[in-house]
């Protein structure tokens, strides 16, 4: 096996896990950003209906 073969499967390597992790980190940063209630639960989304 030659360097440049190894340096090849590594660059592979790391773009697959790259590809794997880019939308985990967007599920997290979303659950970090997202909406939350209010103190008093006055969200819209929670509101009773009468």
């Amino acid at each position: 096996m030659r360097k440049d073969d190894r340096l090849d499967q590594t660059r592979t390597t790391l773009w697959l896990l790259l590809l794997l992790a880019v939308p985990w980190v967007g599920v997290v940063a979303w659950l970090y950003a997202r909406p939350r209630l209010g103190p008093h639960g006055d969200s819209p989304h929670t509101k009773k209906l009468p």
